[in-house]
């Protein structure tokens, strides 16, 4: 089988930052076979869902793909993806819910953003 190493910013071209960032944050530093056609059954579609599980596979399967670590930068671009969110009018708890976090985390990621760019 083939190893498929990529980036976080090929996943991002394929799947979108916030589900590139949740699939590091689960799995990074480890390989997942992907098959060229994926099944209903497959751990990614629990991880990403469907339709993005397929996307991997059309354009990444028929190997196994080295998921990488780079936990500091997809945390950033998770907390980058919620603020962003934040300021065009989502509301906290509706963060908390699409990014499996508490309410408190996502009040402290919008605070922390306000921190740096003050």
């Amino acid at each position: 089988m083939a190893r498929i190493e990529t980036t976080m910013e090929e996943l991002e071209a394929v799947i979108g930052v916030k589900a590139t960032a949740y699939l590091i944050s689960t799995l990074g530093g480890t390989r997942v076979y992907i098959p060229k056609a994926i099944e209903s059954t497959h751990r990614l579609n629990q991880i990403i869902g469907p339709d993005k599980s397929k996307r991997i596979s059309k354009v990444m399967g028929g190997g196994y793909l080295v998921i990488p670590k780079g936990s500091r930068k997809a945390l950033s671009m998770r907390d980058a993806s919620i603020v962003k969110a934040y300021r065009a009018g989502t509301k906290v708890p509706m963060l908390a819910r699409e990014y499996s976090l508490t309410e408190r985390r996502v009040y402290d990621i919008i605070a922390k953003e306000r921190v740096c760019h003050a």
